[in-house]
């Protein structure tokens, strides 16, 4: 039988080589090494559980804080709502006094010419409501889409 150079002669072909046999410290360095990994792992993990409680404490505060805010600004819009319609009743009624009055006075075209200044200020509110709700409308989109 010819034998290679990288060969290990031996007598039965067919034999197992037992395995090379490693000094104990190894072991204990590599069971060591798991050990500190194991604490590493459980140390991260408090702090994860940490952080955690933490995120969910702050969610928690910024909801209440919104929770909040929202409260006040829907009573401002409240407010708002209630101031102008109670600005517009008092326009209204101011110039229904005064119709009334130049009625009874018997001064007709008095009458006529408040409302056809009601009319051509009624117009010109509507417009200008109608030109600043379109370019709200427009600006909004516009952000939408640069989003």
């Amino acid at each position: 039988m010819v034998q290679n150079e990288n060969q290990i002669p031996s007598e039965n072909p067919h034999s197992v080589v037992p395995p090379p046999q490693y000094p104990v410290e190894i072991f204990e360095k590599f069971i060591q090494v798991q050990a500190e990994e194991i604490e590493f792992k459980k140390q991260e993990l408090v702090l994860r559980q940490q952080q955690e409680q933490n995120s969910f404490s702050y969610a928690k505060e910024a909801l209440t804080a919104q929770k909040e805010d929202r409260h006040e600004e829907r009573i401002s819009n409240q407010k708002i709502v209630r101031y102008f319609f109670t600005t517009v009743i008092a326009i209204v009624l101011i110039i229904a006094v005064i119709l009334g009055i130049a009625i009874f006075l018997n001064k007709p075209e008095i009458a006529i010419k408040i409302i056809e200044y009601l009319i051509i200020f009624s117009a010109g509110g509507a417009g200008g409501y109608s030109v600043g709700r379109s370019r709200k409308i427009k600006s909004v989109a516009s952000e939408e889409d640069s989003d």
